[in-house]
């Protein structure tokens, strides 16, 4: 058993789960979310650190589909380009506002959690466990 076999396992089945790759494993393990769409709301996981290669810590957060980034991540945001605190968002992933705002939520999560990290996009409350990996 991989894994992310066992990842997923620990927390429910394997059915579902998408990331920004093809391969779970390297959306988990490499950018380090994935999400399950479930009815109106949005479950990702993500991995803080990998303890070492018996174990890693993964954290779960819940959002509702029809969440407004500009609402729940307007200072990330911001006004677009043109806005100094954003610009270095949307010039890293070489996207407009508009553009971003047209991607699915799952995306917009993504590209946010990419670049500002799972602390400032999730905040530090989330639940979290830690996963044994089992050979």
């Amino acid at each position: 058993m991989n894994k992310i076999q066992q990842v997923i396992g620990a927390l429910e089945n394997e059915k579902d789960w998408a990331g920004i790759d093809v391969s779970l494993e390297i959306s988990l393990f490499e950018y380090g979310i994935i999400w399950k769409i479930e009815g109106d709301k949005v479950k990702f996981i993500f991995t803080v650190a990998e303890e070492d290669d018996s174990r890693v810590i993964i954290h779960e957060a819940v959002y509702d589909l029809n969440t407004d980034p500009e609402k729940e991540w307007g200072w990330a945001i911001g006004k677009g380009i043109e806005d100094n605190e954003a610009r270095g968002f949307f010039v890293a992933h070489q996207i407009t506002k508009e553009e971003f705002l047209k991607m699915p939520f799952t995306e917009q999560v993504f590209y946010l959690f990419y670049y500002y990290g799972e602390y400032e996009i999730f905040g530090m409350d989330c639940p979290s466990r830690v996963i044994e990996f089992k050979d």
